[in-house]
């Protein structure tokens, strides 16, 4: 399995595309609330909130879902990195919120139309 840029999915074009992957969490190195690697240079998935409990039809907890964005390494030394429209919904199994290293985890990539009320086009 090799690691993946965001680039291979949508190609960049935007309008709503995406695509599947599965990983291995040791690819996804987690400090605190930023997620690093799996993206080229120094670009961070960044989480943007707290995991979310996912359940079966009977009501029991099977896993965790996190959601995650693209943040674009800042041009300049110091810079303010630049959040990019890029989404990852990571989902992992288990009773603990966070993924153990080793642990498979399934993620789904996609690209969000920039939307019209914060300036963005």
């Amino acid at each position: 399995m090799e690691k993946w840029s965001y680039t291979k999915f949508g190609g960049g074009s935007g309008g709503g595309c995406g695509g599947h992957t599965y990983q291995l969490s040791c690819w996804i190195m987690v400090t605190g609330d930023i997620c690093d690697g799996v993206a080229n240079g120094n670009n961070r998935w960044h989480k943007t909130r707290s995991s979310k409990p996912v359940f079966d039809e009977n009501g029991v907890r099977n896993g965790w879902k996190k959601i995650l964005v693209l943040y674009k390494a800042p041009k300049k030394v110091g810079g303010k990195p630049e959040r990019e429209n890029w989404a990852m919904h990571q989902y992992h199994l288990g009773v603990k919120e966070d993924e153990t290293n080793g642990e498979f985890l399934v993620c789904k990539v996609f690209y969000q139309s920039p939307s019209k009320k914060n300036g963005k086009s």
